[in-house]
């Protein structure tokens, strides 16, 4: 079954990138229920939640935690 357009909106592919912020666009097109927007990897977010990992957690990275600098070991043993 196919139906007609109405309104003058026609279907286009996402332009934009999913970001942490909605936008509001104003263009008379919408997005096909297959479409896909792009996530920007450039984001940083500011996670405030609680995480829950089940499974183990791999850091290939020096990080801060709490002021304190945390390094992987050669061993994988994780060291403050």
């Amino acid at each position: 079954m196919q139906y007609a357009q109405t309104g003058g909106a026609k279907s286009a592919n996402p332009t934009a990138q999913v970001a942490l912020s909605a936008i509001n666009g104003t263009a008379a097109t919408y997005m096909t229920s297959d479409s896909a927007p792009a996530l920007n990897q450039a984001i940083a977010p500011t996670w405030t939640g609680t995480h829950i990992f089940a499974g183990n957690v791999i850091i290939e990275a020096t990080m801060t935690l709490g002021g304190a600098e945390a390094r992987s070991s050669p061993q994988g043993q994780d060291q403050l």
